[in-house]
């Protein structure tokens, strides 16, 4: 062995390693980084295209030196170590501690030689490990599959009370009451609402509700009932989520309706099931039927809130709350009929409930990904124009969402003259 040689093993010894908790001496080590460009050529072009495919980390190589009188021990645990499966844990003196997996088609390499007794050497490539992501739960894909068993439970429960054996005229009574109630309740709040669009939407169906005792008394009556009764809420819940209009179309002007806030329609539908929620005392079929309606009304109404840009965590949390006292409350409605109608009742308590946690994930996603409200204190009162500079100024596209936000959140009168204090913002 030449004394470079050996200068060289007492230097490499000095620079300890291991992979997969076997240890080594380093003696060199090269890694690639940078661009992963593409290189494309054109017949009868000269020049040449490249194509920037993001950053590179490519192959990490370096080479060992195993010493001592078991060293061929070392090497054969080392050896097990490159052929067990899965990401290593490599510790070097440059990269530090780094997850990798060995490259492509480059398998390590050990060398013996019959003039360097007690020593092994190796060579080996690896790549950096980078763990795929999780995928993201679906967690709006959950909220509308449970909305969807939910509206079916609810129809269920609408079938089982009015099936043939059980029309009587009381119960044909209590349907086109209930009826005529639905429709003067959601008369009454879309006549309030802020959208005409909403009133428009809702006219068609409540309108056919006055015609509900016209239909027949036979084995299709609570279908036909359900569907009267379930229109006018999906329709009203249908504005914030307009249809697209068809991409081949008559000519001329085609107008395209604008979605209604979500805050608009959710807020309707709720205020309408706590007003059709069945009163204490009430007879049967009365319970059940307004239990059915109440559910088919917050189905829409969670639907609806889905579908709400929220600006912050904090209207977040609130609609979050609203929604989930609403489904709580017709939940134990629903519970309350299990004992007298557990066939069609348990499903409709069960749709609830699984309706309320759907949502309460799907909303601690969203919530998750919100910005919090914030109290700023300016140092001196200042125009609102000023505090959104002081807040947003080195993103000239945010100004005026974040002076008409601070207005409209603080509710100031004069933006020239805000109060003196501390105001609510967006960060």
């Amino acid at each position: 062995m030449a004394f470079a040689e050996i200068v060289g093993l007492f230097e490499a010894l000095q620079l300890n390693g291991s992979y997969r908790g076997i240890g080594f001496a380093f003696v060199d080590g090269s890694d690639e980084s940078g661009r992963r460009i593409q290189a494309m050529l054109f017949p009868g072009q000269d020049p040449t295209a490249f194509q920037d495919l993001g950053q590179l980390d490519g192959d990490i190589a370096f080479s060992g030196i195993l010493v001592g009188d078991d060293y061929v021990r070392q090497a054969a645990r080392l050896r097990e170590a490159f052929q067990t499966p899965g990401p290593a844990t490599l510790t070097t003196p440059w990269w530090g501690t780094i997850q990798v997996e060995q490259a492509p088609g480059k398998p390590p390499k050990f060398s013996f030689k019959a003039d360097q007794l007690r020593v092994a050497t190796f060579t080996a490539t690896v790549r950096l490990y980078v763990p795929n992501r999780p995928a993201p739960t679906d967690t709006l894909q959950d909220i509308l599959d449970a909305i969807s068993d939910l509206r079916t439970a609810a129809l269920a429960l609408l079938i089982g009370v009015l099936a043939p054996v059980a029309l009587t005229l009381s119960t044909i009574g209590a349907v086109e009451r209930l009826a005529g109630e639905v429709a003067s309740t959601l008369g009454v709040l879309i006549a309030a609402a802020s959208d005409p669009q909403v009133g428009i939407a809702g006219a068609l169906p409540l309108g056919l509700l006055a015609g509900i005792g016209g239909v027949p008394p036979d084995g299709n009556y609570g279908s036909g009932v359900g569907a009267l009764l379930a229109a006018p809420s999906a329709a009203i819940a249908g504005t914030t989520t307009p249809t697209i209009p068809a991409a081949v179309a008559p000519g001329g002007t085609i107008a395209v309706p604008t979605a209604v806030d979500g805050r608009v329609t959710a807020g309707l539908l709720i205020a309408a099931a706590a007003t059709l929620a069945p009163p204490l005392g009430a007879l049967a079929p009365e319970p059940a039927l307004r239990a059915a309606v109440t559910a088919l009304l917050l189905a829409d109404a969670a639907q609806a809130a889905s579908d709400i840009a929220y600006a912050s965590q904090q209207e977040a949390m609130v609609w979050r709350d609203r929604i989930a006292a609403a489904l709580d409350a017709a939940a134990t409605l629903a519970a309350a009929l299990v004992p007298t109608n557990a066939q069609t009742a348990a499903p409709l308590w069960r749709g609830l409930t699984a309706t309320r946690t759907a949502w309460l994930a799907d909303m601690s996603a969203t919530i998750g990904r919100l910005p919090a409200v914030v109290q700023f204190t300016p140092p001196v009162q200042s125009p609102v124009w000023v505090v959104a500079y002081s807040l947003h100024g080195g993103k000239p596209g945010r100004m005026l969402a974040a002076y008409l936000d601070i207005v409209a959140r603080n509710d100031i009168r004069n933006p020239a003259l805000p109060p003196v204090g501390a105001l609510e913002v967006l960060p």
